[in-house]
């Protein structure tokens, strides 16, 4: 009852193709099925959607260096999507937490679930939020944030060893940048200062200093953080 007799014989499937709601396959009669589902071939699909709001579910990396162009592998959902025929493709923002600093940021490859972009080595260290932005005719999607962290890589600029005479145990001063926080309670399997890979104690750790004692030997010293680590 809900079959259009389209050239009025009374005979159903023998519609002209492209009418009604009966019928199966893709040629002859059984074209009739597109008479709502899209005429004359035409895929089903809602015209004009928009830009479908993109989501960012993860990043390969969350914590990069300043001064080398960095490359990140994002993976998500709807980073891209269809408009009709035409196809829409998130750009990104990098902003900082006050706002005071964003950076535009076209994506190096792209597809629905991944993208992948270079972040530039001049934006400066500081905590950022990364946001996929998609949009056409002045509607404009934006996605979740993911947060980034810029830093300054770890620098020993000097370490100055006193060495007790005869025990070979003393001090060292290390000065530079990048250091970080101090190792919390349990972390000193990775966070430390070592020399011939031997851990030295903390006395006091502050991202521009670092104050270790221990058996010194006058070799070199690496200093590992949390997220970097440096040798002189």
């Amino acid at each position: 009852n809900i079959q259009a007799d389209s050239n009025g014989d009374g005979v159903i499937f023998e519609e002209d193709n492209g009418y009604g709601h009966i019928g199966t396959g893709f040629s002859g009669p059984g074209r009739d099925c597109w008479g709502c589902h899209g005429f004359d071939f035409k895929a089903a699909s809602a015209p004009a959607a928009g830009p479908v709001t993109p989501h960012l579910s993860d990043s390969n990396e969350h914590v990069i260096f300043a001064g080398t162009d960095t490359t990140i592998t994002l993976g998500g959902s709807s980073l891209t999507n269809y408009s009709g025929t035409t196809e829409l493709t998130s750009f990104f923002t990098l902003s900082s937490r006050d706002g005071s600093i964003n950076i535009g940021l076209s994506p190096e490859q792209i597809n629905i679930s991944s993208a992948t972009l270079i972040i530039p080595g001049t934006a400066p260290a500081g905590n950022y939020k990364l946001w996929a932005v998609k949009g056409i005719g002045g509607i404009w999607t934006y996605s979740n944030p993911l947060s980034i962290i810029i830093k300054e890589p770890m620098v020993i600029e000097s370490q100055t060893m006193a060495v007790n005479c005869g025990i070979g145990s003393g001090e060292v001063i290390i000065i530079g940048s990048g250091f970080g926080i101090a190792p919390p309670e349990g972390s000193e399997l990775y966070m430390n200062v070592m020399q011939s890979n031997v851990k030295l104690d903390i006395v006091i750790w502050y991202d521009t200093i670092i104050l270790a004692t221990g058996a010194l030997d006058g070799t070199e010293i690496t200093v590992n953080g949390l997220f970097d680590s440096a040798t002189k």
